[in-house]
């Protein structure tokens, strides 16, 4: 859905430019937090740690990086007791 005008996209694109390096990173970095912290509140709380890393992963990166996650969990279920 794309229901945003081409001048409120670049009245917008210009106010974030006019921010500095740092303001911009810390914005996205807050906002990635915020993002995180959702995730994390709406995911079953009796997960096991492994699970819950492995649902995490997947909620945030989707299928970017399944196959290197799916390795990734694989081995470290095998060390959960």
């Amino acid at each position: 859905m794309n229901d945003t005008s081409v001048e409120i996209k670049e009245w917008i694109h210009s106010q974030i430019q006019n921010r500095s390096a740092e303001e911009r990173m810390k914005m996205g970095s807050d906002s990635f937090s915020a993002a995180r912290a959702m995730i994390i509140a709406s995911m079953p709380k009796q997960l096991s740690t492994a699970e819950f890393n492995s649902q995490l992963f997947e909620r945030i990166y989707g299928d970017q990086y399944k196959n290197l996650a799916k390795l990734i969990f694989e081995y470290y279920r095998s060390k959960e007791i």
